[in-house]
């Protein structure tokens, strides 16, 4: 089964950033997630997350956001992340700032893997003591062994 440590690497995380709105997180991720080599036409992965971002907003409560689509602008499963130095209005639920985001960006054929990598991207940030960990993190690397650990214990 695949796992979150699957689909993020090092070059598509970024800690500590400052964005203004909504929308240049949203762009940020997006040319994050392009870090990884895996995205074929990055304007429309851009539109499809910003589309599915209209529908209904992914900021989930508690700080988080999880901003996905379903798109065939990509050859495999991919995901960025990104921690906040200060939480953004995100219009989310419980109408909290978000100061960390992950992107999924999943191939349409693939609904049950989209569905199984959001729950467990929502179990590791659920998670507060991860969370925060992850927010504190000083690299990269730190939070890719945050996962690493969080999916060796799940």
């Amino acid at each position: 089964m695949m796992k979150i440590s699957d689909i993020l690497s090092v070059c598509s995380i970024s800690l500590n950033n400052v964005f203004e709105e909504k929308e240049d997180l949203l762009n940020y991720l997006v040319e994050l997630a392009n870090n990884s080599n895996k995205i074929i036409d990055v304007e429309q992965v851009r539109n499809a997350v910003f589309e599915r971002e209209d529908v209904m907003s992914t900021g989930v409560g508690k700080g988080i956001a999880i901003p996905h689509a379903k798109t065939e602008s990509i050859n495999s499963t991919v995901a960025a992340l990104v921690t906040l130095e200060e939480g953004i209005d995100y219009k989310s639920l419980d109408k909290k700032p978000v100061n960390i985001a992950i992107l999924l960006l999943s191939e349409p054929v693939n609904i049950g893997n989209h569905l199984r990598m959001l729950s467990q991207i929502s179990k590791l940030l659920n998670n507060e003591s991860l969370r925060e960990r992850i927010i504190d993190s000083k690299s990269n690397e730190q939070v890719i062994e945050i996962i690493n650990k969080f999916e060796r214990e799940i």
